[in-house]
């Protein structure tokens, strides 16, 4: 055996898990496991280790994997994201502040007329039944842009995970996420709304 195939023995099924817990290990995940998953998400792991020295894990992910801040939001019956940096507030939508100009709809917004958007119109989806809705305004570059969304659902860090080659030719989307209960999320792509 060489000295690569001794060290990635770690990673095998069963290797590096303990039957009884100590302080350092007998958590029931295995560098197998670890691997798996760094794997699963375009990335590596390597080992390197010296006699006498220590042993050191080098993790690479790939640059596609962001993390970021966003609200997630209601629109229609889906929780979407939006990414917080291109948030610049959230207000409540009253029906009387929308106005018609040149057969689209625009807001007045600290004294500027700006483009407003009814996201489940522009995606297709049919819109809620709630009588609380929110303008979240967005900027992206020098274009502001209202984004009526059927419901708040609060803030959280989500991990960008990239669509794939059949996916991708939603316009829409930067991506999708995975929340902490298991429903895939897509994220809007806020550049391509405004």
């Amino acid at each position: 055996m060489s000295d690569n195939d001794i060290r990635n023995l770690i990673f095998a099924q069963g290797f590096s898990t303990n039957e009884k817990v100590t302080d350092i290990s007998g958590r029931g995940v295995g560098m197998d496991v670890v691997k798996t998953k760094i794997t699963a998400l375009g990335g590596t792991v390597d080992l390197i280790s010296e006699e006498g020295k220590g042993s050191s894990f080098i993790i690479r992910l790939p640059l596609t994997l962001q993390i970021i801040q966003a609200l997630l939001v209601e629109v229609g019956s889906e929780t979407m994201a939006i990414s917080l940096g291109y948030i610049d507030r959230v207000i409540d939508y009253e029906k009387d502040i929308v106005k018609k100009t040149n057969n689209k709809e625009v807001i007045i917004y600290r004294g500027n007329v700006i483009p407003f958007v009814r996201v489940n119109e522009k995606l297709g989806l049919k819109e809620s039944e709630n009588d609380k809705k929110y303008i979240v305004i967005v900027k992206s570059g020098e274009k502001t842009v209202g984004l009526l969304v059927d419901g708040l659902l609060g803030q959280k860090e989500i991990v960008i995970k990239p669509f794939g080659k059949t996916l991708q030719g939603l316009k829409e989307y930067i991506g999708a996420t995975i929340l902490g209960d298991g429903l895939v999320t897509l994220i809007l792509d806020v550049a391509a709304l405004v």
